[in-house]
């Protein structure tokens, strides 16, 4: 009995980081650090007084693998934000109002990605997000205790490596497509690639395959058909 064996290896990825400026405002009177990406909201916040401080730092407008949701909540003047599904329930069951998934980090450290801490203020009930020593220098100064690392961020907008850019492997998110065709004398395999800013026409493809007379190279086709010998 002849055996074939043709193996298509991609990197899984549920899609690119996309990552997107977040901004941080402050209002002095209710003693609450807003944080958003939606330059929609921005205006509004400044209308309802609170001071825009610019851009901390960047995270992911897309799902990613190893990422984790940033939820948000709010109550009694208070912006609370989390990654973990149970202190939003928790929370919500305290009053917190859930205002949905606002963005996307990384869960695990690396690509060297900044942590992203929570801070808290009891006495004026406010949490606050710091990525950077300056910022949690300056939190620790008005009397704010860490309650952890909840995630990591980029500083720069680069995704990490000090690579400055989104376009580069391993950001491109692969999604192959079970062969639809598979017999002895042809094979045709089909993917699809998604990437945070390069078009979809303008993608290149790393192809490898594994076996006898097995190669590897790199394509702008989303398909390749094999007719390979009975049994290689």
């Amino acid at each position: 009995m002849k055996v074939l064996y043709i193996f298509l290896f991609c990197s899984m990825v549920i899609f690119a980081q996309n990552w997107q400026p977040v901004y941080e405002l402050y209002h002095p009177t209710w003693y609450d650090h807003f944080y958003t990406s939606n330059p929609a909201e921005i205006p509004i916040a400044v209308q309802m007084g609170y001071t825009n401080n610019g851009i901390v730092y960047y995270w992911s407008s897309e799902n990613f693998a190893g990422s984790a949701s940033v939820f948000r909540l709010w109550h009694d003047f208070d912006h609370f934000y989390t990654t973990s599904v149970l202190e939003r329930d928790n929370a919500v069951n305290n009053g917190y109002t859930y205002e949905g998934v606002i963005g996307f980090l990384q869960a695990q450290a690396g690509n060297d990605l900044a942590p992203w801490y929570r801070y808290y203020k009891t006495v004026q009930d406010d949490h606050a997000y710091p990525a950077t020593a300056g910022k949690i220098a300056w939190l620790e100064a008005q009397g704010y205790a860490s309650e952890g690392v909840h995630g990591y961020v980029s500083l720069d907008g680069s995704g990490g490596g000090g690579g400055g850019g989104t376009n580069q492997p391993p950001n491109a998110a692969w999604n192959p497509v079970p062969p639809t065709e598979f017999n002895f004398e042809e094979i045709t395999i089909h993917w699809v690639g998604e990437d945070d800013s390069t078009p979809v026409e303008q993608l290149w493809y790393h192809v490898q395959l594994e076996g006898p007379g097995g190669f590897d190279f790199w394509t702008m086709s989303n398909s390749l058909t094999c007719w390979p010998a009975v049994g290689q």
